[in-house]
């Protein structure tokens, strides 16, 4: 395995894609971990890149003949340490498995059952202490591609998103459902559980600053990573209109394998 430093001097610049949809947190690896990835099992976090633009759209583009709305960044990144296999698979400094690195991973796993090889490749970078591996685009002929794990608790100095007037903020926020906001003495606590203890007026808070790098990893720290299930909490009902109670819905997402527990306040 050829290992590299990535941004070993200097900041490195990938390129990336973002659907509206993660628009608010550019950092995130959680679209990968739903289904699966080339480079990551399901559940696991996984932030795909491109070395170049053109390669981010066309990565972004896949096989549609049409482009998806969508907004292309900059990534900085900064001293990530990769499994380098962006010159092609060399059987005197590959393990055999790494040969079949351009494996159709969706046809393997969708249409035949099969985890595809590559995911056991991202066992082994993971295994070997690796933050991610660099590979071939099979989307743009001569393009590279990284994938990061773990990429929303990184920290700022070794990845973080170009954009200096919060434009991907304020695009979140046009897809975002209304919230309303609870005053501190009514803000109810995630009842009962004992690693729970973000409370609404917490959650607020995080949601006014949009530096959503470190919003995630406040989050992250403050809740519990043992739910296994979504969870509903009824919060008081700010007036006798039951049409407008609010609810607290809890979405669970995988981070480094385990479970989190997401806050969002819906108004109702």
């Amino acid at each position: 395995m050829i290992e590299h430093t990535i941004g070993l001097e200097e900041d490195a610049a990938f390129y990336r894609v973002i659907a509206p949809s993660y628009a608010s947190m550019p950092l995130s690896g959680m679209g990968a971990a739903r289904q699966g990835g080339r480079f990551n099992r399901p559940g696991q976090e996984a932030l795909y890149l491109a070395l170049t633009d053109g390669t981010a759209l066309a990565e972004y583009r896949q096989d549609n003949p049409w482009l998806r709305p969508g907004t292309i960044c900059t990534f900085f990144v900064r001293q990530l340490r990769v499994a380098d296999l962006s010159g092609g698979f060399d059987p005197e400094r590959w393990p055999a498995l790494w040969a079949d690195y351009a494996v159709d991973w969706r046809e393997e796993w969708f249409g035949h059952g099969i985890e595809p090889p590559t995911w056991y490749m991202a066992d082994d970078t993971i295994s070997a202490g690796l933050d991610g591996i660099l590979f071939p685009s099979q989307s743009y002929p001569g393009g590279t591609n990284l994938v990061i794990y773990d990429s929303s608790m990184r920290p700022h100095n070794q990845l973080r998103v170009y954009d200096p007037d919060n434009t991907l903020s304020k695009l979140g926020d046009l897809g975002r459902p209304r919230r309303r906001h609870f005053a501190p003495a009514d803000a109810p606590h995630a009842g009962g559980h004992a690693n729970a203890h973000v409370t609404v007026d917490k959650y607020n808070a995080l949601l006014a600053d949009d530096q959503w790098h470190g919003q995630r990893q406040a989050l992250q720290r403050r809740i519990s990573t043992a739910w296994t299930g979504t969870t509903i909490i009824q919060a008081k009902t700010p007036s006798p209109d039951r049409t407008r109670c609010l609810k607290l819905i809890g979405n669970l997402l995988a981070v480094r394998g385990r479970y989190v527990l997401v806050f969002q306040v819906l108004a109702r």
